[in-house]
């Protein structure tokens, strides 16, 4: 037999080998042309320090990260990509740290870690001092203390603390655990003070109150309780007034100020002040901070204090009585007064720019102008802040604080439309701010100032695009056609279905089917729109009078009117789909397509609400909602439909899984007993519940998943959270597993992926940042070797493989059989790709080489074996069959079983049929008969077999496909024999 399979391999060795490289990608084509448009870079949180700013941008290269800029094009330049692609790193505010600059980011294994470097390109590296709680923010506040960093740190063991480091690893330490286990205290409001750092926290016996530390335990002291015992102020940090802090807490509606010099004694009340709103910005001018607050008696004004009782009071009563003024200070002048804007609601006589010395009679309006809410800066003796005045739109403005002296800088968007300026911050001689380039591609970028006209420019266009760069055709929605993958993208007109064998020539629009976009909603409602049945595509698209048909191609182009020329119209919802078989809603009605014909179902003449659906056996089951009671049905290969007697009112039906023989559902909201798995065998007698934890709490079974002949999924017995079940439909087979290795941390298990006949994959936490992948089957729950990562996302499965990108530290697309010889990295990528079709051992997905695009990419994928159609056979049984990877020079290995009962069976090996051959009931023969041999022979086909074979090492191999398919028979179906699905296995070293 060995010699059998040898020669049988070689012989089919002219239909040509795949490439052999598994590490380069190949676009297959640049299906949308037009030229790409992502003007903006979203320059924020300038910060200058050391004769340089620094600030945050987003390029597509690069995801959002840190750049620095010394005011010149060629000097701004990206100095820190801490999550390598685009991925966003870079978003903590950055601090000078002696000669240094600190600042959090993203690591792509270790989660957020705190980055320091001497501002250049290439010098940041993270301190690696603690890792990230899972679920939550690594890091909070920064702030240097005298030699050392003061950070906010969330671990699993403290939750968010003080830490304390001095650059070094073996330095960073816990400072104080000040809300003692794992919850933590939240320190926020972080501010300089007294040679310490003044913070508001919660230590869970004085509630949320203003503390200080000085970076030690025993000097981190509480500076008042304001509000005694356990209550909390939630005071915050309204103001800096130079060597004190001006605190604001408003405690169920009675406001109250208060002023800390960071002493107990210095932390005083200053009674009788007025209520300030959420988010209040305070102006600061001299020691004495400007903000909008109201009180009883003259609705909401300016206001001032400098900290002290006689120093808090209203500025001026603008709208005199209890109305109020809608005023907010913009910034201070060189000579101390204040700019302030009054808002258009405010009307004619009011709104506008003002300025205030901090007197009644020193405030005036100087202008009409319309400032916006945001703060301006300094420059030279002017203030520059955003403002409108009506024809301009929102734009630049500066004032010396006289009506001659305030102008617009620039309309930097010519005629109404606003450029929006933002984030102003001093730069040498220069103010540096972002706003909306009007330059061709337009797009909010970082630019420069000097106060006139002509001195304002553009700093650099940072997410400027490489030259002739495209747009993105996002492909999406593939299937493996008969050897080729066919899949919808956007041509930069309309979406159009794309034919690929895998290369670059062999890769075009196929363009047959009518109307101007035929595919206008991809993925309606998670559905995907093409699907394989019998060897032919069935694809759901718009014809020219925009109903959404099914349209059959075998291959030839579309058929001259859509398959379901009965249903005009309609918009079919496909709620079932499996290679090789269809069903779906139209108007709350199933649908069935299989082989080569289109059925309604029989169902009551008052169409039910179908639900759920899925594939068991030959049959398929699914679940409806009647005048207002719920039931289970079940459809023969004949149509013929059966309501079976699992039904009453006031419960509801979940999930559906089918297996080899049963139907596996949940049945929620049942009164006598709760949320537990239901089965069905497509018998009345065999449709039950199995109650496994008797009354009417039940265990809350979730993500139901086809398991052999059986069901996994997860569900609460109440004795030890959320684990693995699994179910053979007998309350006996029905347990609570425990499948992990001795030791194993057991965290939270999102989704199961079944891979094959009786093995899933899932991922699970295994430490903060970790996040490992899983395989488990009958001998019980394993690591995929490698399979790890700070971001792990499951991308499909096809046959026995399942297809993951993972980031360890850098991100690549990995294939996996579960063993450490069968996970492979199959390249290094930039961004997770979306997964779109396996077919004849090649991996399509979507991918960003930041010149195209997301356009349709190409990689070998190995040896694999890929499920062709779907097995044929009698009622809710069909035969199965499944291999191993075909990797030269190991072994292959076949198993299979279900057939008829007692009856007899082949296995046959051959090429892939060119077509394959539709026979009624919905079989299908994927082995070109004119090229095959039988490879086993099956005395009882009712059982399961196993069956084994090396592979020659032999590199004239590498490539080739051969397909496998059992047949067994004699059978009471239409075809009188019973066929597994086929198998497509392509052959390799690797």
């Amino acid at each position: 037999m060995t010699v059998r399979v040898a020669a049988a391999l070689l012989s089919l060795c002219v239909l040509g080998a795949l490439p052999t490289s598994a590490q380069t990608p190949t676009l297959l084509r640049d299906v949308n042309q037009t030229p790409a448009s992502e003007p903006s870079s979203w320059p924020s949180g300038f910060s200058v320090l050391g004769g340089h700013a620094y600030f945050f941008a987003r390029t597509r290269a690069t995801g959002n990260e840190l750049f620095r800029t010394d005011g010149t094009a060629i000097g701004t330049v990206l100095v820190l990509d801490s999550l390598p692609g685009p991925d966003d790193g870079a978003f903590g505010a950055l601090v000078a740290w002696g000669g240094a600059v600190a600042l959090s980011a993203r690591h792509p294994v270790l989660g957020e870690q705190l980055w320091v470097g001497d501002g250049s390109p290439q010098s940041f590296v993270p301190l690696l001092g603690v890792q990230a709680a899972t679920g939550h923010t690594a890091l909070g506040a920064v702030q240097p203390i005298g030699n050392a960093l003061l950070f906010v740190a969330d671990t699993a063991s403290f939750g968010p603390e003080w830490w304390i480091t001095d650059g070094t690893t073996a330095g960073t330490r816990l400072v104080v655990d000040l809300n003692p286990g794992s919850y933590g205290s939240y320190p926020i409001d972080v501010r300089a003070l007294a040679g310490g750092v003044f913070f508001v926290a919660d230590d869970l016996v004085h509630g949320r109150e203003p503390w200080i530390t000085d970076g030690t335990a025993n000097g981190t002291r509480l500076l008042a309780d304001i509000v005694p015992g356990g209550g909390s102020s939630n005071c915050r940090v309204l103001a800096d007034l130079g060597g004190r802090l001006l605190l604001y807490h408003d405690v169920y509606g009675v406001p109250s100020f208060w002023v800390t010099d960071g002493t107990a004694a210095g932390t005083v009340p200053i009674p009788g002040g007025p209520t300030v709103t959420a988010n209040t910005a305070a102006v600061v001018t001299r020691g004495t901070a400007l903000f909008p607050a109201s009180d009883a008696s003259h609705g909401r004004e300016l206001w001032s204090s400098d900290g002290t009782v006689n120093g808090t009071r209203l500025v001026a009563d603008l709208s005199p009585g209890t109305g109020s003024t809608p005023v907010f200070p913009l910034g201070a002048l060189p000579d101390g007064r204040v700019l302030a804007g009054i808002a258009a609601s405010a009307g004619a006589g009011l709104a506008g720019l003002w300025i205030t010395d901090g007197t009644a009679s020193g405030t005036t309006r100087i202008s009409t102008v319309q400032p916006h809410g945001s703060q301006g800066a300094q420059l030279g003796g002017a203030l520059v802040f955003r403002a409108s005045d009506g024809p301009t739109g929102d734009e630049p403005w500066r004032s010396d604080g006289t009506p001659q002296g305030t102008q617009l800088v620039r309309d930097v968007l010519p005629g109404t439309g606003s450029s929006a300026p933002a984030g102003f911050a001093r730069l040498g001689s220069e103010l540096l701010f972002a706003v909306l380039n009007p330059v061709p591609p337009a797009g909010v970028e970082p630019w420069l100032t000097d106060g006139t006209a002509n001195g304002t420019r553009l700093l650099a266009n940072v997410a400027a695009l490489p030259p002739g760069a495209t747009a993105s055709s996002d492909p999406s929605d593939g299937v493996d056609w008969n050897g080729r993958a066919m899949f919808v993208a956007w041509t930069g007109a309309r979406h159009d279905a794309v034919l690929s064998d895998g290369t670059p020539a062999g890769t075009a629009v196929y363009g047959s089917f009518p109307g101007p976009d035929p595919f206008p909603q991809l993925n309606e409602n998670g559905n995907p729109r093409l699907h394989v049945v019998a060897g032919d595509l069935l694809a759901l698209a718009d014809d020219p009078s925009y109903a959404v048909r099914m349209w059959l191609d075998t291959g030839n182009g579309p058929v001259a009117g859509p398959l379901l020329a009965l249903l005009p119209g309609s918009r079919p919802l496909v709620a079932h789909a499996t290679v090789g078989d269809v069903a779906w809603l139209s108007g709350n009605e199933l649908w069935h397509v299989r082989g080569l014909t289109a059925t309604r179902a029989p169902l009551p003449s008052t169409p039910p609400h179908v639900y759920e659906i899925a594939r068991a056996g030959q049959a398929i089951v699914f679940t409806t909602f009647e005048n207002g009671t719920p039931a289970v049905w079940r459809c023969d290969a004949d149509n013929s439909c059966t309501r079976l007697v699992l039904a009453s009112a006031g419960v509801s039906f979940g999930d559906v899984v089918g297996a080899r023989r049963k139907a596996f559902f949940v049945r929620s909201n049942d009164p006598a007993t709760g949320d537990e798995p239901c089965v069905t065998d497509g018998t009345a007698a065999g449709t039950r519940v199995i109650d496994v934890w008797p009354g009417p709490t039940g265990i809350w079974p979730r993500l139901l998943a086809a398991y052999g002949d059986g069901a996994l999924f997860l569900a609460d017995d109440g004795s030890g959270g959320r684990t693995l079940w699994a179910t053979d439909g007998t309350l006996p087979g029905t347990v609570r597993l425990d499948p992990f290795p001795p030791g194993t941390v057991v965290g939270e298990i999102e989704a199961l992926w079944p891979i094959g006949l009786d093995r899933f994959a899932f991922t699970m936490p295994a430490a903060p940042q970790d996040t490992k992948l899983w395989l488990l089957d009958r001998s019980g729950a394993r690591v995929v070797p490698g399979a790890y990562g700070s971001v792990m996302s499951v991308l499909g499965t096809a046959g026995e493989e399942i297809y993951f990108a993972a980031r360890a530290p850098l991100l690549k697309l990995w294939r996996s059989d579960g063993t450490a010889a069968g996970t492979i990295e199959l390249l290094e990528l930039q961004q997770v790709p979306q997964l779109f079709a396996v077919s004849a051992g090649l991996v399509y997905f979507d991918h960003d080489d930041l010149t195209h695009g997301s356009e349709p990419f190409v990689v070998p994928a190995g040896a694999t074996v890929q499920t062709l159609g779907t097995p044929c056979g009698v009622g809710m049984r069909a035969p199965y069959l499944a291999a191993s990877d075909p990797v030269l020079g190991r072994t292959l290995t076949l198993r299979g079983g279900d057939g008829p009962p007692g009856a007899v069976g082949i296995v046959v090996l051959g090429r892939p049929a060119p077509w394959p051959i539709a026979h009624a009931g919905g079989c299908v023969e994927y082995v070109d008969a004119t090229a095959a041999i039988v490879l086993l022979q099956l005395a009882d086909a009712g059982r399961e077999f196993t069956a084994s074979w090396p592979l020659p090492a032999d590199p004239g191999l590498i490539g080739v496909h051969v397909a496998v398919q059992s047949y067994c028979g004699p059978s009471t179906n239409a075809l009188g024999v019973e066929l597994s699905a086929g198998l497509r296995l392509t052959l390799d070293t690797w």
